[in-house]
């Protein structure tokens, strides 16, 4: 086709037909049922149903002299004195002048004047203790730092220079092959009368995969084809529809009991391994059990029958 239908790209399930109609030798493309381009057998397919009379003859070859470009660089121009290629298209502002609130050497974080060392701190095991840094409060508008004027257009930046075109008198025009006798020439006035019909073929070129077909169906009548349609396609789709409904819902069932368990919010906030914290907390144990004393032990602990409770 000259023109390329109306595809749906939503990965979804369609429905394309195409009728031919015999006695116009027109055609008409439906989408889910609905119309969405008419054309001609004759005029809208490429290459055309009928042949040209005339065909480019194969052994015809462009010969080595011919130009092919219309317009050439003008010989006979010449640069401007004044014309500097290197000119930067942004200069600085050398009207700009620096904020009296500007702060070349302040640093962008201080340490927190209100911070104390705690009264546990050991110097001789901890270290020496350091105030945490804070952003400093006089760097609050971005005003620290080596300042730089803002930028602004060069009034002289030209850009690179290049000489203007011309006509060029070399040039023959675009090459094409000569013309010969189409030796398969044909008129098939009705190619809306199709042979019979004895099997189905489809050729599918494309990059994208899972695309599917299915219920092929060829007839006479444009409502018979519908009436399948209605019968599969149009139950596959509200059962498709069903289905993404019910898994919106389960995905959004998933992210409420997410977003209600505190301890799965609190790992997936810090990225945290269940594993790892299930074996923090039988290291703890199994350290509390070694480390208490027996007496302590005996008192909370009894025994029933075969089984043996621990609190």
């Amino acid at each position: 086709m000259n023109e390329t239908a109306t595809f749906k790209y939503d990965k979804k399930m369609h429905i394309y037909t195409l009728e031919i109609l015999n006695k116009e030798n027109e055609f008409n493309i439906y989408v889910d049922k609905k119309l969405v381009r008419t054309g001609s057998l004759f005029t809208h397919l490429k290459p055309s149903i009928n042949p040209g009379l005339e065909i480019d003859d194969p052994s015809d070859v462009k010969p080595s002299d011919w130009v092919d470009d219309a317009k050439i660089d003008d010989p006979d121009a010449k640069k401007p004195d004044d014309w500097n290629d290197d000119e930067p298209k942004l200069i600085p502002d050398t009207t700009a002048v620096k904020p009296t609130n500007w702060h070349d050497d302040e640093p962008d974080e201080v340490p927190d004047p209100k911070a104390t060392k705690p009264s546990d701190w050991e110097e001789e095991s901890d270290g020496e203790w350091l105030p945490p840094s804070i952003p400093n409060p006089k760097c609050a508008q971005g005003n620290c730092g080596t300042w730089n004027p803002p930028m602004i257009k060069n009034p002289n930046y030209k850009g690179k220079w290049k000489p203007n075109k011309i006509d060029n008198p070399l040039y023959k025009g675009v090459w094409k092959p000569r013309k010969i006798k189409n030796e398969n020439y044909f008129v098939d006035n009705h190619p809306s009368n199709i042979a019979p019909m004895t099997g189905l073929a489809i050729e599918v070129w494309t990059t994208n995969g899972g695309i599917f077909f299915d219920n092929f169906v060829i007839t006479r009548n444009i409502q018979d084809a519908f009436a399948v349609a209605d019968q599969t396609w149009k139950l596959k789709v509200a059962a498709a529809e069903i289905s993404d409904q019910n898994s919106i819902n389960e995905n959004q069932e998933e992210e409420e009991e997410i977003n209600n368990n505190f301890l799965i919010k609190f790992l997936t906030k810090y990225q945290i391994n269940p594993w790892v914290v299930l074996a923090a907390i039988l290291t703890v144990v199994l350290v509390i059990i070694l480390v208490t004393p027996e007496s302590i032990v005996e008192r909370y602990r009894y025994t029933n029958r075969a089984h043996e409770y621990w609190y």
